[in-house]
């Protein structure tokens, strides 16, 4: 009557947890969830009654399960297959590891049969409970995060989910029937190198959407940066017109000798803060040099730039802005007390040309002609960055320097 009992706890599990994927909650989807369960209910006992090989069960009940959800919701195709291999995975995953759990608790060794013997009321107090608040855990998860998924990765999901059942069968035979068939680990070792390579796929196609994404923010970053130059581009007019304002008063104060000298720091900071964004044909570019006088101009240096570009620069977006930043972002860091920085680009479609000249007061460069590199100094690791992405462009960079400043010269051809 235990094992009745316990069927019919399994079979509502299974039904519940199905239902919680279904689109409505109308008496139709009532009526096909109470049909499933006694579906569910019937085969499961009809398998523990019988002498009826038990290995594949999981496949019955996969078909049973999707054609519930096939009838009651819109999970059909791989969707509802994974959905639906769902149910006697989680059985599998707290049955095992609970049952060698008690077996090395109470005996030190894996023994099923004395386990079930002398404390079956204690494992099914134990799996029972935890079957259950998995089932709701996997519920409320897949009902959230996991509806967004595309059709392709439904199938390596499912592919996952059915080499685990698999895989979890051999283990039980192992386990449970207490005899270690060559078969029975074959298979498992099969089913785990299966696992690991559908995971590099998996992960594989994590590193793809990863990238997507960040693209997707340098463009939005990019767009509204271009908004936001739009905006600046009308205040700085304004701030013009009102500099050209102040400079006719500043220039009459001048030819009367009643110079204020508050009045002339003031209309020199105002002057010198003027950031007008930068306009060209890539808005990548634009973005970036932007950005980087802004930060120039907090901390006091005079950066100065000269565009010449075609068109937009056939680099992927992403490339091209940790190239440039890299680039200025060295210069920033290495600006000795003269602060001055000199930005020249030109893309002239058969090949995009960036100059940029620093002041520095020490020597940058080793006998080798690389960077020198100090503790808590970043310098050295944009460099690293910017020949990365030069080997991936067939591109060549040259830095110099003198007494009085560093240059760097970048080439990347596209024809």
């Amino acid at each position: 009557m235990l094992d009745i009992f316990l069927n019919l706890l399994e079979s509502s599990m299974y039904a519940m947890f199905l239902k919680s994927f279904s689109d409505s909650d109308d008496r139709r989807t009532w009526i096909c969830t109470a049909v499933y369960f006694l579906c569910a209910f019937a085969s499961v006992t009809a398998f523990n009654l019988m002498p009826l090989n038990e290995s594949f069960i999981f496949i019955a009940d996969i078909l049973l399960a999707y054609l519930y959800l096939h009838v009651t919701s819109e999970h059909k195709g791989f969707n509802g297959l994974f959905l639906a291999a769902l149910p006697t995975l989680i059985v599998y995953m707290v049955s095992i590891p609970v049952t060698i759990l008690l077996c090395e608790l109470f005996y030190g060794t894996i023994d099923f049969t004395s386990l079930a013997n002398d404390h079956y009321i204690l494992l099914t107090c134990v799996t029972q409970p935890s079957r259950a608040l998995l089932f709701w855990l996997a519920a409320r998860k897949l009902n959230g995060d996991f509806s967004a998924l595309s059709q392709n990765e439904y199938i390596k999901l499912f592919l996952a989910t059915v080499i685990c059942e698999i895989m979890f069968v051999s283990i039980a035979n192992l386990l449970f029937v207490n005899i270690y068939s060559g078969v029975d680990i074959a298979i498992s070792a099969v089913c785990v190198v299966l696992l690991i390579i559908l995971l590099f796929d998996i992960f594989s196609d994590i590193a793809v959407i990863r990238k997507d994404a960040d693209d997707k923010k340098l463009q939005v970053s990019i767009l509204e940066s271009q908004l936001d130059a739009n905006k600046k581009a009308l205040s700085a007019q304004e701030d013009l017109y009102q500099i050209r304002h102040d400079l006719k008063h500043f220039i009459s104060a001048l030819s009367e000798g009643n110079i204020d000298p508050e009045m002339t720091e003031k209309f020199k900071e105002k002057y010198v803060s003027s950031v007008l964004p930068y306009q060209s044909a890539s808005p990548t570019i634009n973005y970036i040099l932007t950005l980087k006088k802004e930060e120039a101009v907090r901390k006091g240096i005079d950066f100065s730039c000269t565009l010449n570009i075609a068109d937009e620069v056939p680099m992927e977006q992403a490339d091209l802005y940790l190239l440039l930043s890299n680039l200025l972002d060295n210069s920033i860091e290495h600006i000795g007390i003269r602060k001055r920085i000199s930005v020249e680009i030109e893309y002239l479609r058969e090949a995009l040309k960036i100059r940029i000249i620093n002041s520095h007061d020490r020597k940058v460069l080793d006998e080798n002609g690389e960077i020198r590199t100090r503790k808590n100094e970043h310098h050295g690791y944009g460099i690293y960055t910017v020949k990365t992405l030069l080997n991936k462009y067939h591109g060549n960079m040259n830095m110099d320097e003198n007494t009085e400043q560093f240059s760097v010269f970048v080439y990347i051809p596209f024809e």
